[in-house]
Formats: C-alpha cells, structure tokens, sequence
C-alpha cells in the first residue's frame, strides 16, 4: 500500500511540476536566480497565509515544499494579478 501512494505522489508532483514549466508558473530555478515579479511574490504570500506558514525565501525551501507551492500556484493562476483583485 505504501509502495502505491509513494507512486502516486511522484507521479502527481512531476505532472506538477511539467505542468508549471508548461503554464510559466515561478520555478524554483526563476525564484532561486530573483526573477519573480511583484504578482509572483503576491501569490507566494498568499499561500503562506493560506497555509499558516511563515515567510521563507522560496530558494531556501526544499524541493518537497517547492513542489507544494508550485501545485498550488497553478490552481490559482489569478492569484497575485492585479486585475483579479488580490
């Protein structure tokens, strides 16, 4: 059973990951060399708050966690826009 969900998770976060590449969502490559815009850095607040974490450096976090913000920042694409209000 563990063996199945270890599958799962791995295949979920690199369809994740293929995903953000394929969207330009942030990669930690972009967020690592300073390259995010301000809307980038919004949406990177706002799924702390929502996560009740505090502010880290998105380079200083490891991959697992990466991959964690980054899944959740292609299911809110209009988070951090202007335009969307946020």
């Amino acid at each position: 059973m563990r063996l199945k969900h270890s599958r799962f998770v791995l295949l979920l976060t690199a369809a994740a990951a293929v995903t953000a590449l394929g969207t330009g969502c942030a990669t930690s490559s972009q967020a690592q060399r300073g390259q995010w815009s301000p809307q980038d850095e919004r949406a990177y607040r706002e799924y702390l708050s929502e996560q009740h974490l505090p502010y880290q450096d998105f380079s200083l976090l490891g991959g697992e966690q990466q991959n964690a913000y980054l899944m959740w920042r292609h299911a809110h694409p209009d988070v951090g826009n202007s335009a969307a209000g946020s």
